[in-house]
């Protein structure tokens, strides 16, 4: 009993950090192994978005440009947001934390529409085509019609959903739509119908957002576990005791599943058996950022005032970029340069290979969410219920600002 009130308090704390979060589901090309997820390639057509931009959760944007901000806009929802806004087909998509979805032009700001709920969001949307799918405080999976927020279907959990879901498709099978509830469970439900496929149960909240690949589902929650679930039937493939909270989502690849936890520690395990494979654990304070992975560099925001960059096959330090409040903010890699907020009101810009600051801006208020992509812009919400838009132009040899 002791440990789930542990949790709760736990949880509670994070309500102003965006849960993880803005997801591109990408085609896999006929080179790419069948269940590795790639990372998006801007020349690639967008099925889905979210918050950690693919569905392996590595959080990044091929490009070749180095894209330097210029802000373009500023909304005011009045209400505070507590989770990611998720960019996507020139249209962002937030929900507040009184129970209103927006939908703004994503060049200009301009509410296209709004809808209002009764209830509270804290999940990131998931944009699947024509349809929203996104969690609410009373434990609801709504699917929403994309043009106007008109609800399609609804699925009631036992309670809240806090994690950005995800989906997997099939030519066999209905499409399943994955998330976690603080009930306890992992759900799969068919995507189109909103009826329940299969269920499994873990030992406490699930806050998190999964990583899928078309061999498993890969899930932490307030157990201290992650595990690896068939995304068929949500048969357990393994589970491993990881030592802490798993607050964020977890990044995969062919090979790795890496994570970030509470107890103060980034590690890697082995995507098929669940071994450790290396822990980082010279920081004495809590990760609830998720990690983001490019070119062999892991970038994760920690409650230390600090960005931390490692070695994503041998967790060995790179660079630290310290900050003046915690970053919770999970890092969006774009390009060769690393976007992440922090408690400190700002958003900054960082080189990948460096750590080095080329540019920031000050919001005023924390920012907690991760930041999102789309078609020359980059967008971020503040906790105080203003989203942030900037025109990214091309500046191969920006040095600082």
């Amino acid at each position: 009993m002791s440990r789930k009130i542990d949790c709760v308090t736990f949880i509670f704390r994070l309500l102003m950090w965006p849960w993880i979060g803005l997801l591109l589901v990408m085609t896999l090309s006929a080179g790419a192994a069948s269940n590795d997820p790639a990372s998006t390639d801007l020349s690639s057509s967008i099925i889905f978005r979210s918050d950690r931009v693919d569905n392996a959760n590595r959080g990044v944007i091929l490009t070749d440009s180095s894209p330097m901000p210029t802000h373009a806009w500023t909304f005011d929802a009045e209400e505070m947001i507590n989770a990611s806004a998720v960019a996507a087909d020139g249209a962002v998509y937030v929900g507040d934390a009184e129970g209103t979805l927006y939908a703004l032009d994503l060049s200009t700001g301009k509410a296209l529409w709004t809808k209002a709920f009764e209830t509270s969001f804290e999940s990131s949307p998931l944009i699947a085509g024509e349809l929203i799918f996104i969690g609410t405080a009373e434990g609801k999976m709504l699917a929403l019609d994309r043009s106007n927020g008109e609800v399609r279907w609804e699925f009631q959990t036992a309670d809240k959903i806090a994690g950005s879901p995800r989906l997997i498709h099939s030519d066999e099978g209905p499409d399943l739509l994955i998330f976690g509830s603080y009930d306890a469970h992992i759900y799969a439900v068919d995507a189109e119908k909103g009826e329940e496929v299969w269920s499994f149960e873990t030992g406490n909240y699930v806050n998190g957002s999964p990583a899928v690949t078309e061999a498993e589902i890969l899930i932490g929650g307030c157990d201290g576990f992650l595990y690896a679930l068939n995304p068929r039937d949500g048969m357990l493939l393994w589970k491993t005791e990881v030592g802490g909270y798993v607050a964020g989502a977890v990044a995969v690849d062919s090979d790795f599943v890496w994570l970030g936890h509470y107890n103060n520690a980034v590690m890697a395990l082995d995507r098929k058996s669940g071994e450790i494979l290396w822990e980082y654990e010279r920081v004495k304070f809590p990760f609830v950022s998720s990690p983001a992975i490019h070119n062999g560099i892991l970038v994760i925001g920690s409650r230390s005032r600090s960005v931390i960059a490692l070695a994503a096959g041998e967790g060995e330090p790179l660079w630290s970029f310290r900050t003046r409040g915690r970053a919770d903010s999970s890092p969006l890699i774009l390009g060769e340069r690393v976007f992440v907020g922090s408690d400190d009101g700002r958003l900054y810009g960082l080189e990948l290979e460096t750590g080095e600051e080329f540019w920031s801006y000050d919001m005023g208020r924390p920012v907690i969410a991760s930041p999102s992509y789309d078609v020359g812009y980059l967008v971020v919400a503040a906790s105080d219920g203003r989203i942030y838009a900037f025109k990214l132009a091309d500046d191969s040899s920006a040095s600082g600002s």
